[in-house]
C-alpha cells in the first residue's frame, strides 16, 4: 500500500515547514514574478489516496500558459540556453547542494 502525502509527512517527520507550505496562498512562477491566474479561479488540490484537500492552485488559462511558454522561449534563447550543458549542469548541482545546506531536518 502506498503512503498518502499527508502520511508521509506524519511518518517521516516533515518539518513544520512543510506543513505550513500546504496552508499558503499558492500562486503561479510566470516569467521571475508569482501571480494568480488571469482566470481569477482556483483548483481544489486533492490528495488522490485519502481523497483530503491538501491546497489550491491558480486556474491558468490559455494566456497564462502563453506567457509562461514565451517566458520560457525568451530564457532559453537568453544566457541560459547558450550554456554549455556541463555549466548548467554544475550550477544546479550547486543549488542543490545549497538547498540541502540549508534543509531544515
Amino acid at each position: 500500500m502506498h503512503l498518502s502525502i499527508i502520511e508521509m509527512i506524519n511518518k517521516y517527520g516533515a518539518t513544520e515547514a512543510t506543513r505550513e507550505f500546504f496552508k499558503e496562498h499558492q500562486l503561479q512562477y510566470i516569467d521571475g514574478q508569482f501571480c494568480e491566474g488571469s482566470a481569477g479561479d482556483r483548483l481544489n488540490v486533492i490528495e488522490p489516496s485519502t481523497g483530503q484537500y491538501l491546497t489550491s492552485i491558480p486556474a491558468c488559462t490559455t494566456d497564462d500558459i502563453d506567457r509562461a511558454a514565451h517566458a520560457a522561449r525568451a530564457a532559453l534563447e537568453g544566457e541560459w540556453g547558450t550554456m554549455k550543458p556541463n555549466e548548467r549542469s554544475r550550477i544546479m548541482h550547486k543549488i542543490a547542494d545549497l538547498i540541502e545546506e540549508h534543509a531544515q531536518t
